[in-house]
């Protein structure tokens, strides 16, 4: 890389760079007062609210662990995915901060000696979101130099952009695991919440810890219901785990929803517009544009101020039975069917 990105990464108050402009930067042994041949590297992957999408890596399969080789001195020596011949990869730490003016802050890692491989950084941790940037700048061809103006800057190449959002999986002897691509960096942060939210509700999470029970844990009050834990992060997007006899909906705006399962399953089969009415005199912020998943968990943790939602509907009514076919008359004769073949008897 012949220069660094603008900005300070470890200032959280400082915004991500901006996308790389694909027309002509002054090098770093230019004054910036003129055009510059020397080029300079674009910053790490980016994330902005709604803009033009960005050409991404084409992945059929959809996310999944991707295993990358870690050398002993904290060298990142593969990439989750081949960047094109020529490409210049960069790599960013993202995380939430209320203090950029998009809501993310990242920290860069920087290139290993003899250019190879990628240093992690001295912080990071299971579930930091990743973010892979491929950027490629082909030279335009047949186009020679002699033929621009004089004092005119020179075309601007097009510049190729291919990014890789993911999180970190795990750690294991040699290796990390990774997990994506996912489409968006707001994308791989819910998936990395949805997973570490998975590891705390796992059955055998207590006796994978190794500890004991402390003063104030379930194990030291055997009569006290043992409290859920979740991610102290607030959940990114509407999900829905199930785990034995409870569940457990997550929603952006009414935060983790631990109910239990036959409650949330037959709270699942009403209509959402009864749910709405029935909620909002209970909760506030019900306007009828939450999904059904987080309607039927909030009426299933209010089900003593609701009708009873597993009472079964009765059965319907069956329909009149039909009246019987007439009988015919016995001291009616039989109207002829046809003429008598037999002749008169």
């Amino acid at each position: 890389m012949t220069g660094p990105p603008p900005g300070r990464p470890s200032d959280p108050a400082s915004p991500p760079p901006p996308d790389p402009d694909p027309g002509p930067t002054p090098g770093p042994a230019s004054s910036g007062k003129g055009p510059s041949d020397a080029p300079v590297d674009p910053p790490p992957p980016t994330y902005r609210s709604p803009t033009p999408a960005r050409p991404r890596t084409t992945d059929l399969a959809g996310p999944r662990l991707k295993v990358a080789r870690l050398h002993p001195s904290g060298l990142l020596l593969d990439l989750p995915f081949t960047p094109p011949p020529g490409a210049a990869v960069y790599v960013a730490t993202f995380w939430p901060e209320s203090t950029a003016p998009n809501g993310w802050s990242y920290l860069q890692w920087e290139r290993g000696p003899h250019g190879r491989g990628l240093q992690l950084p001295q912080i990071i941790d299971l579930g930091d979101v990743l973010g892979f940037r491929a950027v490629t700048r082909p030279q335009l061809a047949g186009v020679p130099r002699s033929t621009a103006r004089p004092g005119s800057p020179p075309p601007s190449p097009a510049v190729h952009v291919i990014e890789w959002w993911g999180y970190l999986h795990a750690v294991e002897r040699g290796a990390l695991v990774l997990h994506g691509p996912h489409p968006t960096l707001p994308a791989a942060y819910a998936a990395a919440q949805h997973a570490l939210a998975a590891q705390v509700w796992a059955p055998d999470a207590a006796d994978r810890s190794g500890r004991g029970p402390t003063a104030g844990g379930p194990g030291a009050h055997p009569s006290r219901e043992p409290a859920w834990r979740e991610p102290a992060q607030p959940p990114a997007s509407v999900s829905l785990t199930w785990h034995g006899d409870t569940a457990t909906v997550s929603d952006p705006r009414f935060g983790w929803l631990h109910v239990d399962a036959d409650d949330l399953a037959a709270a699942l089969t009403l209509r959402s517009d009864d749910l709405v009415r029935a909620l909002r005199p209970l909760v506030r912020g019900i306007d009828g544009t939450e999904p059904p998943v987080t309607l039927a968990a909030l009426a299933a943790l209010h089900l003593p101020d609701l009708p009873n939602i597993h009472t079964t509907p009765p059965p319907p009514t069956p329909p009149p039975p039909e009246p019987p076919p007439p009988v015919p008359d016995a001291a009616q004769p039989e109207a002829p069917t046809g003429p008598d073949l037999d002749g008169p008897s």
